[in-house]
Order: C-alpha cells, then sequence, then structure tokens
C-alpha cells in the first residue's frame, strides 16, 4: 500500500485512483451516507507545482464508484503552508491551523472529507473544523492510509466531530 501510495501521490500515477477508491469505499460502510464528498483542497500554488490534487482524484474515484455528489466548492485553501512530510506533530498543527475556509453552502450538510494519508491528523482536524465553523452538520475523514504512531506525542488530534 505504502509504495502504491507513493506512486499515486509523488509519481502522478492517477491510474491507481480507481484501485485506492474501492479501498475507500470499503472502508466508509460503516460510516453513515453523507449529503456531500469533498477533497483536502491544496494551495493554488502548491497545486500549480504538482499539477493534480491527490486528494482530489481519490474524492473524485470515491464520487464515481459511489454515485455521491463531489464538491469542489466546499472547502478551499486561501491560506499557503509549508510540506508536512518533514514536521513533527506540534509543528503540523501550527501549519495548518486556519488554512482552510468554508463555504456558506456547506450549512447543515453532512460531509466526508477525504485525504490519501493521515499522520497526525492535523490537516483532516483543520479542515473539518473550517466545515463545522461553516455550518456542515457532521464531518467524518476518509483517507486511503494511515501512517503508523512513532511516539506517544505523535497521537491523533482528529476528534470525533458530529454536529
Amino acid at each position: 500500500m505504502r509504495h502504491t501510495l507513493l506512486r499515486f501521490k509523488f509519481d502522478g500515477h492517477l491510474y491507481l485512483a480507481p484501485l485506492l477508491g474501492n479501498f475507500l469505499l470499503e472502508s466508509v460502510a460503516c460510516l453513515p451516507r453523507p449529503d456531500v464528498i469533498v477533497a483536502v483542497p491544496q494551495h493554488a500554488a502548491h497545486l500549480r507545482r504538482r499539477g493534480y490534487n491527490q486528494a482530489h482524484e481519490l474524492a473524485r474515484a470515491l464520487h464515481g464508484l459511489s454515485g455521491l455528489p463531489l464538491s469542489s466548492r466546499l472547502l478551499s485553501r486561501p491560506v499557503p503552508g509549508q510540506e508536512q512530510a518533514h514536521l513533527g506533530a506540534k509543528d503540523r498543527r501550527s501549519n495548518v491551523r486556519h488554512s482552510f475556509a468554508a463555504s456558506p453552502e456547506a450549512r447543515g450538510l453532512r460531509v466526508w472529507v477525504v485525504d490519501d494519508v493521515m499522520t497526525t491528523g492535523s490537516t483532516m482536524n483543520a479542515a473539518a473544523s473550517a466545515l463545522l465553523a461553516g455550518g456542515a452538520a457532521r464531518v467524518d475523514a476518509v483517507f486511503a492510509a494511515r501512517t503508523p504512531l512513532n511516539t506517544a506525542a505523535e497521537t491523533s488530534d482528529m476528534p470525533s466531530h458530529a454536529g
């Protein structure tokens, strides 16, 4: 799985999205159906550099397999941040805090937020917090893989986001 995700995320092997989308579809069977699926957005500058948003590609695959609506307007990332890959848990939290903004269209919606990998939960927590602050009724985190926790200090800060 690690090799597959690295090829997908960093090498542009987007043909892997349907395979990963099938894994996601199986893993979300226990969650209440959402009103909409959204991907963790990238800042425009980051998107220009990479050329694609792997989270959006996963969300698009999940949308195609499930028939659930997909929106790229409900959540945005107007504030750029550093690459998270080499940051510790504390720096990850501060790096993404206030990075996301929710559209007023999120009000009352149940949302699945999709990302490729969850490490500390900082990005998901910031995205979910923005959606909840924007009035979303419920936000569930959906991700293809979870990195192992190396120390107790790096425990996930992803609380339950049901409202």
